[in-house]
């Protein structure tokens, strides 16, 4: 078992069991204040974000494969596939091997990337205007089953673009 941590430096792999060791250490943006990261597995794919532009900014890219002795650091991806490099979340829909990277400085409030091929992945789209959507980049969700109030996208039919809806679900408890 293995987990994978956000530090101000990058990303820390540790072993979690039998017993906890630091694997290793892939270093992040370092340039400026922002410490957040945010990290989603993907097939044996970590893919992580930062609000921290800089060296290795952007969409980052590690293959896991060589757990349990290293995790090799891939790349890093420019979000909209020219200078955009910092988001603030990342989701991934694993059906269409599609990454949502959204709160970011640029001019769309949500990027696509294209994971099918997960050492180079490509943008493909974008939807939104930036600050035109406060919250979404907190709550939306490409597969996860949420509850509450959260606004969720998806591709409509014959279409690229993600359209979007605001849901609202109450919980029921028993």
């Amino acid at each position: 078992e293995y987990a994978f941590m956000g530090t101000h430096e990058g990303i820390v792999a540790v072993q979690a069991y039998p017993q906890i060791r630091i694997i290793d250490t892939i270093a992040g943006p370092l340039r400026g204040g922002a410490t957040w990261r945010e990290l989603k597995s993907f097939r044996h794919y970590l893919y992580s974000t930062s609000e921290q532009g800089g060296v290795r900014s952007g969409l980052g890219v590690a293959d896991l494969s060589t757990l349990p002795d290293s995790v090799r650091y891939v790349g890093s991806f420019a979000i909209n596939g020219i200078a955009q490099y910092t988001a603030h979340t990342i989701s991934i829909d694993t059906a269409r091997a599609t990454a949502y990277l959204e709160g970011n400085t640029g001019t769309s409030s949500v990027y696509m990337m294209d994971l099918s091929n997960p050492e180079f992945p490509t943008a493909i789209g974008h939807f939104g205007t930036a600050g035109q959507l406060l919250g979404f980049s907190h709550r939306e969700s490409a597969a996860d089953d949420l509850v509450g109030k959260f606004h969720l996208a998806w591709p409509a039919h014959g279409q690229e673009c993600p359209r979007m809806a605001h849901i609202e679900l109450a919980l029921h408890q028993k």
